[in-house]
């Protein structure tokens, strides 16, 4: 008479339709695959159906409008581009903007970038793609910062004190392409 069956052992091996079962010593019998596999199915062609995406995780996708103003007199000014992108998934939130001032209009304290699509929870810092006829006078370095639906924009450079960008920094034509990551309220 032939021996049971192990992992390491030629064998008899009892056939088993259960589902849950850890056993080295029992041979799953085709229905309790296809009820594994009938489980799967199901548990993916419902991934693709969520409405609230998959599993739960919401991802959203839209366009904003980002335009500059100054902190104490927003200004009027015309575009040549105002271009923004957003991707949110969950309450993380990723941009991407470019914008072209045609002609500056009369703006007053310091420049910021407005438009964006959702409120910060916490500053998150930008990154420059690119950027032109921003005058950095002997600074060397352009950097921004997202706070609420903003972006506050400064100057720095080595041994300088960062310095606020201001409207006379920029002039008619002057293009940043700038994007972000941060955490929505």
């Amino acid at each position: 008479m032939a021996e049971n069956a192990s992992p390491t052992t030629k064998g008899h091996v009892q056939l088993s339709s259960a589902t849950n079962s850890a056993s080295e010593t029992l041979a799953a019998t085709p229905r309790a695959v296809k009820l594994v596999n009938d489980s799967l199915d199901s548990h993916v062609n419902k991934l693709f159906t969520d409405s609230n995406g998959v599993h739960g995780l919401k991802i959203e996708t839209g366009n904003f409008t980002p335009y500059f103003y100054g902190s104490t007199t927003s200004g009027t000014n015309t575009y040549v581009i105002q271009s923004g992108i957003y991707y949110k998934i969950a309450n993380l939130v990723k941009i991407d903007l470019i914008v072209q001032i045609n002609v500056k209009g009369t703006m007053t304290g310091n420049l910021e970038i407005g438009g964006l699509p959702f409120v910060a929870k916490a500053e998150a810092h930008c990154c420059f793609g690119g950027y032109a006829l921003v005058n950095l006078g002997d600074y060397s370095d352009l950097l921004g910062t997202v706070v609420d639906t903003k972006i506050t924009l400064k100057k720095s450079g080595n041994n300088k004190t960062e310095a606020r960008i201001v409207p006379d920094d920029i002039v008619n034509q002057s293009f940043m392409k700038i994007s972000a990551t941060y955490t929505s309220k």
